[in-house]
């Protein structure tokens, strides 16, 4: 089968309008980015690499490949005897098309990656494609490190034809941005400068064709500028959805607070990525709100208790969870609720507070001993009630702690949760406490290095602090 023929088919397959021309069919499935691969030869054959990759990226699922390819125990229990020759994200698509439902990629000796197809084999897995569009999943669940349990969720696809837009980064004013703008100008690209949170940075129209989409973040790279690119899709239902949860051995990790290291002169004041604040081997999740001052630079908003210190103090009586890791082997101790500081006394109101190593904000508490609890706590309803990206911390019913992700706000990969939704998924995957986190483009967890999600921002956002599970 050549490639045209089953580009066009897999226009058919993933449910979308299609011509008579396999050419036209083809070239609509590559400018859409329904495909993002730039394909050249389309009269060439197609080969299972190029199925494979094609058929994960027309489904909205190269995040789940990428992180697949670096979850090295997510790919032990391949059948491909060659599936270690291949780059990384081919095989993060082959793990991924192995392991969903419906199963793209069946059980065989070797994968045969430039096995030329024939129409038989290319009409079977085109079959599982439409199959997929109407219902599919992806459940992995791996133990990546001693006292450490992941689940990784993904279900449905996109079924609109998606649009784009290209963010370009790394100017260190408003005079450099321009004169990338007026670069990019004579290229036939119009930008506009903007500067959101203090960083300045050009934002690209919205395209239809990925081709365009391509070279504007090829030129800006070659400017040596960082490129982000967004989709947007109107689907007809309320999926994609993606989440990840984590639970963790409080007999073998510990949880601590994570903060950027600076002049001590500095405070709380500093803001950092997440992967910067932690060690290779910790396990960790964003943590409470904070106010951004300027570029890189903030402060938490709300409780954040630690080495004895009120670090910040609480606001607007939002909940909180405290917790005091003791010895290994020991039951975790641990609060849900709002903790009251008296500034004259120096302590907590509440004695049950007082005896907790550290204490941080958040909110709205979730889950209450096993029941949902979800309140407002002041938070307005374009917060609570919308589906945005979000984080939350708590306890299962075996006493055991778990982080959660759910991402949103990219409509080919997860459209994101409303906190009764996060409340009610949480509540049936085990949880008997449950705080919410900071959401939206801060939302992010990192396992051994490895980022488990997607932020929306196609960034990290830099934080305040973080919430570690070190090993003890």
């Amino acid at each position: 089968m050549r490639r045209e023929d089953f580009l066009s088919k897999l226009l058919a397959a993933r449910g979308f309008e299609t011509t008579n021309s396999a050419p036209d069919n083809a070239a609509l499935i590559l400018k859409s980015g329904i495909v993002t691969d730039s394909v050249a030869k389309t009269d060439a054959p197609v080969t299972r690499r190029d199925a494979v990759r094609w058929m994960i990226q027309s489904l909205g699922l190269s995040m789940e490949a990428r992180i697949l390819s670096r979850l090295d125990p997510a790919l032990t229990d391949l059948p491909f005897r060659d599936a270690k020759s291949l780059p990384d994200y081919e095989r993060g698509c082959l793990a991924v098309a192995y392991m969903m439902k419906p199963q793209l990629v069946r059980s065989r000796a070797e994968f045969g990656a430039s096995h030329k197809m024939q129409p038989d084999e290319a009409m079977a897995l085109l079959e599982a494609v439409r199959e997929a569009g109407t219902a599919m999943s992806l459940d992995l669940r791996i133990s990546p490190a001693r006292g450490l349990n992941l689940s990784i969720h993904r279900e449905g696809t996109f079924s609109g034809v998606p649009k784009w837009r290209v963010y370009v980064d790394g100017f260190d004013g408003r005079e450099q941005a321009e004169a990338a703008r007026k670069a990019l100008a004579k290229r036939g690209f119009s930008t506009e400068v903007s500067s959101p949170n203090y960083e300045w940075r050009l934002t690209g129209p919205v395209m239809e064709d990925y081709g365009d989409v391509r070279r504007l973040a090829a030129i800006a790279e070659g400017m040596g500028k960082t490129a982000r690119i967004f989709p947007t899709v109107i689907n007809s239902n309320s999926q994609p959805l993606y989440w990840v949860m984590l639970v963790i051995d409080p007999s073998r990790r510990s949880l601590v607070p994570v903060m950027p290291h600076g002049d001590p002169a500095d405070g709380m004041s500093l803001l950092a990525p997440l992967s910067s604040l932690i060690k290779k081997n910790h396990a960790a999740i964003n943590a409470g709100f904070f106010a951004v001052t300027g570029r890189n630079k903030g402060f938490p908003i709300g409780t954040l208790y630690a080495d004895g210190k009120l670090l910040s103090r609480p606001s607007n009586g939002r909940s909180c969870i405290g917790w005091r890791s003791g010895k290994a082997g020991t039951t975790v101790r641990a609060a849900f609720g709002v903790a009251k500081w008296n500034a004259e006394s120096g302590i907590f109101d509440d004695g049950v507070w007082d005896d907790m190593e550290y204490v941080m904000q958040g909110g709205p508490l979730l889950i209450r001993n096993g029941e949902v609890v979800l309140t407002s706590e002041g938070f307005k309803a374009q917060m609570t009630d919308l589906r945005h990206p979000r984080s939350v911390v708590g306890l299962t019913r075996d006493g055991r702690w778990f982080f959660f992700v759910g991402d949103g706000r990219d409509s080919t990969h997860s459209v994101g949760f409303t906190l009764r939704e996060a409340a009610d998924l949480l509540l049936e995957l085990g949880a008997s406490y449950a705080l919410n986190l900071d959401g939206g483009g801060s939302s992010e967890m990192i396992v051994n290095g490895v980022m488990l999600n997607s932020p929306s921002e196609k960034r990290e956002r830099p934080i305040s602090y973080g919430i570690a599970a070190e090993p003890r």
